[in-house]
Formats: C-alpha cells, sequence, structure tokens
C-alpha cells in the first residue's frame, strides 16, 4: 500500500513531513513491514512430533536423576532469603 501526499500550496516541509508521518503511523505500514522481516514457517507435524518426543525423554531424565539424588527437588521461592 502506497502513501501519496502531495504538498499544499504554502504550506511548510515541516508541516508536510509531520501530517506525512502521521499518515504513516496511522496506517500501521512499518510494523507490518517489520513484522514480515520477521515472520517464520509454521512447524510441520513431523517436527511437532520430534519435539514432544524430545521433552517426553527429557522429563524422564529428569525424573531418574531426582530418584538417584543427582538433582534436588525443586524448592518452594522464599521471599525472606531473596537477595
Amino acid at each position: 500500500m502506497a502513501i501519496k501526499l502531495k504538498r499544499r500550496e504554502n504550506e511548510p516541509i515541516s508541516l508536510f513531513l509531520k501530517r506525512f508521518s502521521e499518515k504513516v503511523k496511522r496506517s500501521n505500514l512499518v510494523t507490518r513491514y517489520k513484522e514480515s522481516l520477521f515472520r517464520r514457517r509454521a512447524k510441520g507435524k513431523r517436527v511437532i512430533k520430534k519435539e514432544a518426543l524430545e521433552r517426553k525423554k527429557f522429563g524422564k531424565r529428569l525424573e531418574y536423576l531426582r530418584k538417584i539424588g543427582k538433582i534436588r527437588e525443586k524448592q518452594p521461592y522464599d521471599q525472606k532469603n531473596r537477595r
């Protein structure tokens, strides 16, 4: 979407630039452009399943390490000992 503005007769450049910048802000042109720069592809079914399996394996590994005492259970957050 293009923004077209013409400078009015005897209009100072500063007012013309202000009018232009306000029109750009209202149109959300810049934000839409920036969003399009960082848009990511949607994940496929295979990738989603693979990530779920990895999370499950990691959870089992943590559970095992807690059982054998390598990792302590989570301690509740204590406001008094906060630094």
